[in-house]
């Protein structure tokens, strides 16, 4: 599968001393004839020269079915691939971005994570993220990027056990999307039991924003935090008064990110006076629209 003739316009490598050491796998044209991704990702992977293997990047499949990009099963493909005892960084995406990312299908994480046991970053981006039983001793770096994040991924994210994790984010994106996500399911994350290392924590894109800061203003993950990632969600002026309220508590930050919500300027100057050493980016704001008299917010990444 390897040598078919076409195998460039689908799998892209970086080769150093004789080893593969970066990989891109993904097709995501409707007339491609060649051999699946999930195929070609298992041969990649057991060939002797990607042994030192250190990033890979999972794109999508084209399924005729749904006409929708999938991941799910080159997912599996890595799992079964494992021990990948090199590998640092995986990335799970449409590299060519030819799929809205709702047309997507990721698929569960957890068991390709776990096949890489000293992975440090993973990025996952698309529709129907899952994540199930996750403890992994070495990642630093997670972010579940989607328009619509389930809500027994966000309650399995509060019981995994990742205790080197730096750098944490997650969309959660509109419930028409798939993002059924609640503000009761992050309970587990804000305890910080299963993140003792984690400096920054991004809760994004959320429909709940506003609920989000309040949670978080009173939760025991808050102290350990040096940034704090608020945007790209339905946060407002009530979000801002329920930070302000709480200031003490958000003093120590170094950065809180609000860009892409829907503040006020005076919402942002509530702010600025509240928590005069915390460098606020507060960019992009954004103004409801109005239907029938009713203002209406709605997050950044959802289709």
């Amino acid at each position: 599968h390897l040598s078919h003739d076409r195998i460039d316009e689908i799998l892209e490598l970086r080769w150093h001393r004789g080893y593969i050491v970066e990989a891109k796998v993904h097709v995501s044209e409707e007339e491609w004839t060649g051999p699946e991704p999930a195929q070609l990702l298992a041969d990649l992977l057991a060939c002797p020269s990607a042994l030192f293997l250190r990033a890979l990047w999972v794109g999508c499949t084209w399924n005729d079915d749904e006409w929708m990009g999938v991941m799910d099963r080159n997912l599996a493909a890595v799992a079964a691939a494992g021990p990948l005892e090199h590998l640092r960084k995986l990335t799970i995406a449409d590299p060519e971005h030819y799929w809205d990312i709702s047309s997507t299908v990721v698929g569960d994480v957890s068991a390709a994570i776990q096949a890489a046991p000293r992975l440090r970053e993973l990025e996952a981006v698309g529709g129907e993220i899952w994540i199930s039983d996750l403890t992994h001793e070495h990642l630093e770096v997670l972010t579940l990027r989607t328009g619509g994040l389930p809500g027994e991924s966000a309650l399995a994210l509060g019981q995994s056990l990742l205790p080197a994790l730096r750098r944490m984010t997650v969309y959660f994106g509109a419930d028409n999307y798939g993002g059924t996500a609640s503000i009761d399911d992050l309970a587990g994350i804000l305890t910080g039991e299963g993140f003792p290392a984690l400096e920054h924590l991004g809760l994004v894109d959320a429909e709940f924003q506003n609920e989000i800061a309040a949670l978080v203003a009173s939760s025991q993950i808050l102290p350990q935090l040096r940034s704090l990632d608020l945007s790209l969600g339905t946060l407002t002026d009530a979000g801002a008064e329920a930070i302000a309220a709480a200031a003490p508590r958000f003093a120590h930050l170094q950065r809180l990110d609000l860009r892409k919500s829907f503040l006020t300027p005076a919402g942002s100057a509530l702010l600025r006076q509240a928590l005069p050493n915390v460098e606020i980016i507060d960019a992009e704001q954004r103004t409801p629209s109005t239907w029938s008299g009713t203002p209406h917010y709605y997050v950044s990444v959802a289709e």
